[in-house]
């Protein structure tokens, strides 16, 4: 679809409410996903756009535990930057006490299998092929 519009700067909007933790969405998801997000739109730029992409972030309800770990996804993937394995231990120990949960050591989480997931995935999957019909790919 990108290559019959022919855009000339791709912009690209990366909330944090997908989130598993977060408390108002449902759609299941990890900072993994946040990762496979900024990794194809970066593709996607190179791809149709000759690398132009500004990246903004947005959303989300875990201002210490997603925010930071997913914008700094977004980030490290637009400067080619490896993402890094953990979380800094001084920054864990620095927002503990305000965060209300417990600070996570990495930055990908672990894989998770819940109910829930599995209804997100199904109606992740129907909005796929929703925007699929309506943008006749």
């Amino acid at each position: 679809a990108l290559g019959r519009v022919r855009p000339r700067l791709l912009v690209t909007q990366h909330g944090c409410d997908p989130h598993w933790s977060d408390p108002l969405a449902t759609m299941e998801l990890g900072t993994g996903s946040f990762l496979f997000a900024a990794e194809l739109s970066k593709r996607l730029a190179a791809e149709h756009c000759d690398g132009r992409w500004l990246a903004t972030g947005g959303g989300g309800y875990r201002p210490y535990t997603v925010l930071p770990r997913a914008w700094t996804i977004v980030w490290a993937v637009m400067s080619g930057r490896a993402v890094p394995e953990h979380t800094d231990p001084g920054w864990r120990q620095r927002w503990q006490e305000l965060a209300g949960e417990e600070m996570p050591e990495r930055f990908i989480d672990p894989p998770r299998e819940t109910a829930a997931q599995d209804r997100a995935e199904t109606e992740n999957r129907r909005s796929l092929d929703d925007l699929r019909r309506v943008q006749g790919w």
